[in-house]
């Protein structure tokens, strides 16, 4: 013989009320904190704004990017903390106010501190509970610009030493093709910049 369990169930009918309720408000909660977890390990600034561009929730990487707080942040608009100018807002507002699409746009703003800074953002009109909100995703492209501008300014630099050099020179890749010539070499083959890259260290005699 083995042992065994006896059971008899019955059905008690509908939950409760207030038991329903603390089960639902249990699962929203759960929701929500997944939610934040989630908004607030994001790299990118997330914001929610109302349709006059009051915030009403900002993430982390929004508090970091322009240097206040989330206190200091709710019920004010961009141009109340001073990150754009009064024309700027308006402009912000009338464009989001047409609704559609998701609006792209590159603004200069400026920190706290002062510094001016560039951003990338994406804004959708929503309607949560049938009210208009604002959801945008910013991120801070102002050292991306830098690095791109120091990088253009270096090839400038190179370029000008490049081309005015007396000697020829040339880059080939592994076949031999020819992906970039100075004045110089052209000068000393006798061949166009046009008509080198076409052709490899091979078509040389």
């Amino acid at each position: 013989e083995q042992p065994a369990v006896f059971g008899i169930g019955r059905e008690l009918g509908r939950l409760p009320d207030d038991l329903i309720y603390h089960r639902a408000s249990t699962a929203l909660s759960d929701v929500e904190q997944k939610y934040r977890a989630l908004v607030n390990s994001s790299t990118f600034a997330i914001v929610i704004s109302d349709e006059q561009g009051r915030f009403c929730e900002v993430n982390a990487a929004f508090e970091r990017i322009i240097g206040w707080s989330e206190a200091e942040i709710i019920g004010k608009d961009a141009q109340q903390l001073g990150l754009v100018s009064p024309e700027v807002q308006r402009q912000t507002n009338e464009q989001l106010a047409m609704g559609g699409s998701p609006q792209f746009a590159t603004l200069e703003f400026k920190r706290r501190d002062g510094a001016s800074r560039i951003a990338m953002h994406c804004t959708t009109r929503v309607l949560l509970d049938g009210v208009p909100l604002m959801f945008t995703v910013s991120v801070d492209i102002t050292e991306y610009l830098r690095t791109q501008q120091e990088l253009r300014d270096q090839d400038q630099q190179f370029r000008a030493l490049f081309d005015n050099v007396k000697d020829g020179m040339f880059f080939a890749g592994a076949g031999g093709r020819f992906y970039e010539v100075n004045d110089a070499a052209c000068r000393q083959l006798g061949y166009t910049r046009d008509e080198l890259l076409q052709m490899n260290v091979f078509d040389i005699d």
